[in-house]
């Protein structure tokens, strides 16, 4: 699947459970997210989509780190696997659905936040080559 389809699914899988996935662009500020997650109550996280063998580039790396440091909630989704585990999460934490709430009753989440990576086994980023972690 394609970073746009990724994009159009995780916009309109965001609307169902009262959110918007907004594109985002920051003129002269290379390296920010594609999008922003406005969920309900206000809870807004950047998110970055990849293909399942996307990489972060140094300067995508570095805002992502500058903007963790302001404590904004950062997060990369890998493929379509990547998309379609935050929004099970959403939809575990946002979902109005009998289904959502039974599951919310027998499973509470964990007070934790979202975690940075969906769509990869260790939750880790990938950067580019000679990119380095950071």
């Amino acid at each position: 699947m394609r970073e746009r389809d990724n994009e159009r699914s995780l916009r309109e899988c965001m609307e169902r459970y009262g959110g918007k996935a907004l594109k985002f662009a920051s003129t002269g500020n290379n390296g920010v997210p594609d999008r922003l997650v406005i969920l309900p109550g206000g809870r807004i996280i950047m998110v970055e989509l990849k293909t399942e063998c996307g990489r972060l580039s140094s300067i995508q790396a570095y805002q992502h780190k500058k903007l963790r440091e302001l404590g904004v909630k950062v997060i990369t989704l890998y493929g379509t696997r990547g998309v379609s585990d935050f929004i099970a999460e959403v939809r575990q934490r946002y979902s109005d659905d009998s289904l959502a709430a039974h599951w919310r009753a027998d499973y509470p989440l964990p007070n934790s936040d979202f975690y940075d990576v969906y769509g990869k086994q260790d939750r880790k980023d990938r950067y580019e080559e000679g990119g380095g972690t950071l």
